[in-house]
C-alpha cells in the first residue's frame, strides 16, 4: 500500500476563515514530517491500476483517534488527492476538515497541534507550501 498522510484544516461555516493543523512535529503532515527532498508531483487522477490507496475514511478515523478527536469529528474532502514523490516511494496526501463551528483547540493542543491561517505557516518547507497552497485553492472552490 502507498504511504498516505493527511492535512487537516477547519473552514468556519460563517466567517469562511480557513486554518490548517500544524502538528507537534512543526509540519502539517500527518502524522510524520515528509522527507527533506520531497516534491509535490502534478495533478493526479487514480487509475484502475494503481496500487491499493487507503480509503479516506479509515484515514479520517485513524486521524480522529491519533489526535483524541470523537468519532465522526473529521469530514474528508475526496476531491483532494495529492501526490508527494520522496527518495522511497510516493505518498499520498488526503485533505480533512474538522466539523462544525467550534474547534476541538484544548483536544488538539494535547496532543501539541494547533490551527493557524495559512499566512502563518510562511516557514514550512517549499513541499509542504505547494501542499497548502492546493488544499487552500481546493477548500475555496469547493
Amino acid at each position: 500500500m502507498t504511504d498516505s498522510r493527511v492535512i487537516i484544516f477547519h473552514k468556519h461555516p460563517v466567517s469562511a476563515k480557513v486554518r490548517f493543523l500544524k502538528l507537534a512535529y512543526g509540519g502539517i503532515c500527518g502524522f510524520e514530517h515528509l522527507h527533506e527532498l520531497a516534491s509535490v508531483l502534478g495533478d493526479y487522477v487514480l487509475e484502475k491500476e494503481d496500487n491499493v490507496v487507503g480509503h479516506p475514511t479509515m484515514i479520517a478515523r485513524q486521524a480522529e483517534k491519533v489526535l483524541g478527536l470523537d468519532d465522526g469529528a473529521l469530514d474528508i474532502a475526496s476531491e483532494y488527492l495529492q501526490r508527494v514523490d520522496v527518495p522511497n516511494g510516493v505518498i499520498n496526501v488526503h485533505l480533512l476538515g474538522i466539523l462544525g463551528h467550534d474547534t476541538p483547540d484544548e483536544k488538539l493542543a494535547e496532543h501539541g497541534a494547533s490551527l493557524h491561517l495559512i499566512t502563518e505557516m510562511r516557514t514550512l518547507p517549499s513541499a509542504e507550501m505547494e501542499l497548502l497552497r492546493r488544499a487552500y485553492m481546493a477548500i475555496m472552490e469547493g
